[in-house]
C-alpha cells in the first residue's frame, strides 16, 4: 500500500512540476482526502490550490522560470485519428503582438499532407494586439471541423502567460505537449514560413534513414512578399565536430538555420532542450548539445523559410554574438587551435584576403570545413541518395 500512495504521489509532483496544475491537484487531494494522516499530502494539496488560485482558475500549468501559464484553448479536429496511429510532429510558436503574419505561419503548419499528426502549440507571451484572436479563430475552424484536414490528426493549443523570453516560452511550450522519444520536434517564429510537404519529407526520410535524429534544410530567406531574397547557390552541410567547436556562429562559418529544423524527441529530452535563461543563442546552444550525441543530416532543399524584417531579435547581432562568446569561454581557443593543427591548414593572414565560391564570399573559417551527411531528394521529395559532402573553397 506504501509503494502505491508513494508512486501515485511522484505521478502528482511530475504533473506539477510539468505545470498541469489541475490534474496534480486532483491526485493531491484523493490522497489528502484518504490518508490525512499524511501531512506531507495535505500541505502539497494546499500548495498547488495556492497556485491555481493566483492564475484565477481554470486550466493552467506552471512554468519552470515561476509564472502561471494560461491553456487558453485545446481543440482537436473531429476528423483526427487516434494518435498512436502515427508520428506526431510537436511544434511550438512563440508570439508577442504577431498579429502582422501570425496566420500565414499557423496556415502553413496546419496545411501539412502526410502520414502523421499534429501537435501545434501557439505560446502567446501577452500580446495586446489582435494575436491571440487570429489563433483563436483557426482554433474554432478546426473545432468544427471547417479547417481542412490534410494529415492523420490535428490538435491546437493557445497559451498565454508572461515569459522570460524565446526560449523559456519555447520550453513551456514544449512541456505543454508532454514529449517522448518518439516525436519529431521542431519550432516555428511567428513571422516565418514552413514549406508545402516539409513534415511528410521529413518522415520519409526517418522512416528510410533510421538513424537520422537530427535533419536540416537549406537556409531560405524571404521578405515581406513572402518572396525569397537569399538563399544557398550551392547545398550547404554541416559537420558535428564543426557545430561542436562553435565554428558555425556566422562568423567562423554559416549559421545553421533553424527554421526547417527537426530533432527527435529523445534527443531533446536527454540534452536537456533549450537553456532558458539565453537571450539570442539558444538555437546555438542546442545544436551543440545535439551535436555532442549524434550527427545532422542535411537535406538538399529548403524546409522553412527565414523572414527578414525591421525590429526582429535575429537583428541584434552584437548582443547575439556576446552570448556566443560566453557559451565558449574558455573551452572555443583551445578546440580551435587543436583544429587548426590537425587539418595542416594554413589560414589567411591579411584582412583583405577572402574565400569565395561562385559569386559569394565564404567565411573566415570555410577553408578547413569538414564535410558533412547531405540527403539529395528528387523532385517530388523523396530520398535519392546520401553523401558526404563539403564546399571547395578558392582563394584570392
Amino acid at each position: 500500500m506504501h509503494n502505491e500512495m508513494h508512486s501515485t504521489f511522484s505521478v502528482a509532483n511530475d504533473l506539477y512540476r510539468k505545470g498541469y496544475l489541475e490534474r496534480a491537484l486532483v491526485i493531491y487531494h484523493k490522497l489528502a482526502s484518504s490518508y490525512p494522516e499524511f501531512r506531507w499530502y495535505t500541505y502539497a494539496y494546499e500548495k498547488c490550490k495556492k497556485k491555481l488560485a493566483e492564475f484565477g482558475g481554470g486550466s493552467g500549468m506552471l512554468n519552470e522560470s515561476g509564472g502561471v501559464v494560461k491553456e487558453v484553448v485545446n481543440v482537436v479536429h473531429p476528423k483526427s485519428k487516434k494518435l498512436n496511429e502515427a508520428l506526431r510532429y510537436c511544434i511550438v510558436t512563440p508570439v508577442l503582438n504577431g498579429e502582422q503574419y501570425l496566420a500565414r505561419t499557423i496556415d502553413s503548419v496546419l496545411s501539412q499532407k502526410g502520414g502523421f499528426f499534429v501537435d501545434y502549440v501557439i505560446k502567446d507571451g501577452g500580446s495586446t494586439d489582435n494575436t491571440v484572436q487570429i489563433a483563436m479563430d483557426f482554433a474554432n475552424r478546426i473545432s468544427n471541423g471547417s479547417y481542412p484536414l490534410s494529415c492523420k490528426g490535428i490538435r491546437f493549443s493557445i497559451l498565454t502567460g508572461a515569459d522570460r523570453g524565446l526560449y523559456d516560452a519555447l520550453s513551456s511550450g514544449f512541456a505543454y505537449q508532454s514529449i517522448v522519444g518518439t516525436d519529431m520536434m521542431t519550432y516555428l517564429n511567428a513571422d516565418d514560413l514552413l514549406h508545402a510537404d516539409s513534415f511528410e519529407i521529413v518522415r520519409r526520410i526517418i522512416s528510410w534513414v533510421k538513424v537520422a535524429d537530427w535533419i536540416i534544410g537549406q537556409p531560405n530567406v524571404i521578405n515581406d512578399l513572402d518572396q525569397t531574397i537569399q538563399k544557398s547557390n550551392f547545398p550547404v552541410s554541416y559537420n558535428r565536430e564543426d557545430i561542436i567547436s562553435g565554428f558555425h556562429d556566422g562568423r567562423n562559418l554559416n549559421f545553421i538555420q533553424q527554421e526547417g529544423s527537426f530533432w527527435i524527441g529523445h534527443l531533446y529530452l536527454n540534452s536537456g532542450g533549450f537553456d532558458r535563461n539565453l537571450r539570442l543563442a539558444g538555437d546555438f546552444d542546442l545544436w551543440r548539445k545535439f551535436a555532442q550525441v549524434t550527427e545532422p543530416l542535411t537535406v538538399s532543399k529548403p524546409l522553412a523559410s527565414f523572414r527578414k524584417r525591421d525590429g526582429q531579435l535575429s537583428g541584434n547581432m552584437q548582443k547575439y554574438y556576446s552570448e556566443i562568446d560566453r557559451l565558449l569561454k574558455p573551452q572555443s581557443e583551445l578546440e580551435k587551435e587543436e583544429l587548426g593543427v590537425q587539418s595542416g591548414i594554413s589560414l589567411p593572414t591579411t584582412a583583405d584576403q577572402k574565400f569565395i565560391f561562385s559569386s559569394g564570399s565564404a567565411h573566415k573559417d570555410s577553408a578547413r570545413q569538414k564535410a558533412g551527411a547531405l540527403c539529395f531528394l528528387s523532385d517530388d521529395g523523396h530520398v535519392r541518395e546520401i553523401a558526404y559532402l563539403k564546399r571547395s573553397w578558392l582563394a584570392y
